[in-house]
């Protein structure tokens, strides 16, 4: 890039790469020594790492290694620098070593090198290659650094919208790349075998720095004469117009007087981490300007690093009021003061920080919190304890349940929830068992009494709340502000806040919801949106043809291994194994070798949630029925009976393999959707329990293990019967009994079941089945209901209403439609319940 390029290229983008500035071979020794100085400087504090202790960044490279201020001086540094700096009074204000270790190099977040800074002029960075970098480039946003001074919000607000438009600057060794600090750059992970060395030199003009700091003229005279040494090394001539104090210091350099050692950060000047900005303030001598060390061992200063104490700790938390910080060694957990030494002679598992001069911590026998003398609050102990804001704080008993306490440590209120947040501006928000959420004050009162999805607390007296149809805002009355609904809404922020549209769209809207401005357009247009949804083929068969071909089972391997293995042609298992990992199935390491992911797993036939069967299902059975879904919906008639001359359960009677099959892939269904069923209902009040159409019984189990006092009786077809079995420590409670749901049931029971039954069938018969639990119950008995419930104001569910149509002509319902059905049966229909999955819990008494 010739001089005019690069420097318009700055300009404009904020960023400039010079390509071959410096020879592989000047830099050939430096990337050596890169490397090497992580074994020199393994105990010393210039040696930062990542908080697991990989190293990052070395300092004072200069005084540690004499080739580099040799390269330092060279023409090559010296040309660039007074283009960047044209009144020729450059100081050299900042140098360090980032170092990316093979396989392990830790990230570097979106940023900008500085944000608030007094000094009158752009700084700029120079980055000098040291290894090739493909494998990890830096990332840069083109024109960012026009935004000027960024808080660390903004900066994170910005990565996540634009993260598609940073570009990669892939170096090699010897280039040098120049970026303003305020342009936002960052780099990811580096995973490769390969190292990463860059060397960062910062340099700003002398008069700047005397007129407006932000570091003293002392400070200011030795750093440019660190600089104009290194030039004279290289040849260069000092001029007579330098500061008597830069040529008294450049004179100590020579002869061993002074030392290329200057900090960056002195007793005037620090970086302050309570600012939203990256800038520099005022020194101050005590707790709250300390930091953790980058050992995570200890405290020292923000300014120069300078440990508060000589203690060394396994670990270390930051200080809160009033001066006391969590620690951990070799006697426990505890707090200490800010000399290093322990508030109180307790010990525990683990201590956390003080808020409202109340800290949390976990003991052996519980949790609790402490005062800063270690005295506990209270004698209670919980599974754990949150923070105090507001005189309140959430605490989680044994047995799961969540409430508030005060300040004293008594229960504020004297009700139990699934969940319970921090207190803001007087409201908390509570979760109760079916996963709704609601708002509750300082004495656990509701606030609107209306319950949501999900909810956040109160900001501006406007809350973030959510239901069927997606996020909105909400009014201290729970009522929502406007009509429209959101993926995603921010809380409003002087009158206006930022939603995400279904589509992707990203605009700000006022109180009553009107669009104010659009800041990006949908992220897929309505084109291809429907253009997914009409290949949705395309997974399904891929992951039954994955399934049936044997690939789950074979990783991890390689592409070739799963194509010998499984017998593909060509490259076809490249092909197909790319195909599942967009599928996020699976995942491809560094060595080329495939993993299942998370989800992968579930297709492998020895996972205990297994969905290998159910692929199968999937991909034939039930494909095969939606092919004529358009004569199903015209006729009424199951698609599966028109292309099998036979209703769906008498085809895999018949098929004692298809009703292994099937059997398996809904036993792993019920083991997921019931795990947590008895935590939504309470079945504690009834002896017995019958499990109509239960199949093998998962839900049976489910419910028997959470109640020790219940015995259940699964009731299903003989073929299927002969399939099940009980677990061992559950045989002497549950029982297997054949029977069929439209003929008289062969066992009565007070409490009866009916699982994912009724929308296998169409009204008439679902009306039957009821009738015969209703004939097998006495009166007042409880009948749970266990499906899907259409919202009448949605399209939830619609799908899943064609399928049974397409597979058995059953259907789902809306719960007007249940309490129809269950009125005509003879039940009375009491209330109906949101669980987990996607079933809610019906519950009725036979009348």
């Amino acid at each position: 890039m010739t001089h005019h390029d690069w420097k318009t290229r700055l300009a404009r983008d904020g960023f400039a790469h010079i390509r071959h500035a410096l020879s592989p071979a000047d830099v050939e020794g430096l990337a050596a020594l890169a490397l090497q100085c992580v074994n020199d400087y393994a105990k010393s504090d210039d040696l930062f790492r990542t908080p697991n202790g990989v190293p990052l960044k070395l300092a004072y490279t200069l005084d540690k290694y004499p080739e580099f201020a040799s390269l330092l001086g060279r023409a090559e540094v010296r040309n660039i620098v007074d283009e960047l700096v044209p009144s020729g009074d450059s100081v050299l204000t900042w140098e360090d070593l980032l170092i990316k270790m093979p396989l392990e190099g830790g990230e570097v977040g979106a940023h900008q090198d500085i944000g608030l800074d007094p000094t009158p002029q752009t700084v700029h960075s120079l980055g000098i290659s040291l290894h090739e970098d493909s494998d990890n480039p830096v990332y840069f946003l083109p024109g960012s650094h026009q935004l000027g001074p960024l808080t660390s919000d903004a900066v994170r607000e910005i990565r996540r919208d634009c993260a598609h438009l940073f570009v990669p600057v892939l170096t090699q060794p010897g280039d040098i790349v120049i970026h303003n600090v305020h342009a936002l750059h960052y780099s990811e992970p580096n995973t490769s075998d390969r190292p990463r060395a860059t060397w960062y030199l910062e340099f700003r003009s002398l008069a700047a720095l005397l007129e407006r700091g932000p570091w003293d003229a002392d400070w200011v005279y030795r750093r440019r004469a660190i600089w104009l040494h290194a030039r004279q090394s290289q040849g260069d001539v000092v001029g007579d117009s330098e500061p008597n104090e830069v040529i008294e210091y450049l004179a100590g350099l020579r002869d061993g007087r002074s030392t290329l050692r200057v900090p960056h950060v002195t007793d005037t000047v620090r970086f302050d981490p309570t600012s939203p900005y990256y800038h520099f303030t005022a020194w101050n001598d005590d707790w709250k300007a300390s930091k953790i060390a980058t050992d995570g061992a200890h405290h020292v200063t923000i300014t120069d690093e300078r440990p508060l104490y000589p203690a060394r700790f396994h670990s270390v938390e930051k200080f809160h009021e009033p001066g006391l910080a969590p620690v951990i060694d070799d006697s426990g957990a505890y707090h200490v003061t800010p000399d290093g030494r322990s508030a109180y002679a307790e010990r525990y598992v683990r201590t956390f920080g003080f808020y409202e001069g109340r800290a949390a911590v976990h003991a052996r026998e519980g949790w609790f919190h402490v005062l800063p003398d270690g005295r506990p609050l209270y004698g209670e102990r919980y599974a754990w304890c949150g923070n105090f804001q507001e005189g309140r704080c959430p605490v989680r008993l044994p047995d799961g349940g969540y409430f508030h306490v005060t300040s004293d440590g008594s229960p504020a209120y004297s009700e139990r929830y699934r969940y319970a947040g921090d207190f803001k501006d007087g409201h908390a928000v509570i979760q109760r068992e079916d996963g709704k959420h609601t708002h509750i004050d300082a004495h656990g009162k509701p606030l609107h009494n209306r319950w949501f999805l999900d909810l956040d607390v109160y900001h501006k007296r406007h809350a973030r709340a959510r239901d069927s149809g997606g996020w909105h805002h909400m009014n201290m009355a729970g009522e929502p502000l406007y009509a429209a609904r959101f993926a995603d809404v921010e809380p409003f922020y002087n009158g206006q806040a930022r939603v995400e549209g279904f589509d992707g769209s990203l605009s700000v809207i006022n109180e009553i919801g009107r669009t104010l401005l659009s800041l990006r357009g949908p992220t897929q247009s309505p084109l291809e949106g429907l253009s997914g949804d009409m290949v949705g083929l395309w997974r399904t068969k891929t992951i039954h043809a994955a399934v049936k071909l044997g690939v789950f089972e074979e990783l991890p391997a390689s592409a070739e291994r799963v194509g010998r293995r499984c017998g593909l042609h060509g490259a076809n298992g490249a092909r197909l194994l790319r195909a599942l990992a967009e599928l996020g199935l699976v995942r491809r390491d560094g060595r080329g070798v495939y993993h299942p992911t998370e989800r992968g797993e579930l297709l492998t036939r020895d996972h205990p949630l297994s969905l290998a069967d159910a692929a199968g299902h999937w991909g034939e059975e039930a494909y095969g029925a939606w092919t004529v879904l358009e004569r199903s919906l015209r006729t009424g008639v199951a698609g599966f009976e028109e292309l099998h001359r036979c209703p769906f359960f008498e085809w895999v009677v018949n098929f004692p393999n298809n009703l292994r099959a099937y059997q398996t892939a809904m036993a792993s269904y019920a083991r997921h959707d019931y795990a947590g069923l008895a935590d939504v209902v309470d079945f504690s009040g009834h002896a017995h329990l019958l499990d109509a159409g239960g199949g093998t019984g998962e839900l049976a189990f489910a419910l028997l293990r959470s109640y020790p006092g219940l015995s259940a009786t699964v009731m299903d077809m003989p073929e299927v019967v002969e399939l099940a079995a009980a677990p061992d420590e559950l045989k002497a409670r549950c029982s297997f009994v054949v029977g069929d749901l439209f003929r008289p049931w062969p066992v009565s029971s007070d409490a009866v079941v009916l699982a994912r039954v009724l929308h296998d069938w169409p009204d008439n018969d679902a009306l039957r089945i009821l009738r015969r639990a209703r004939q097998a119950m006495p009166r007042g008995g409880a009948l749970y209901v266990v499906e899907m419930a259409l919202d009448e104001d949605s399209g939830a569910g619609g799908l899943l209403d064609l399928h049974m149509l397409v597979m058995t002509g059953g259907s789902e319902r809306t719960e007007r439609q249940f309490g129809a059905l269950l009125a005509q049966a003879g039940f009375e229909m009491l209330d109906v319940t949101g669980t987990e999955s996607v079933s809610s819990v019906i519950r009725a008494r036979a009348v």
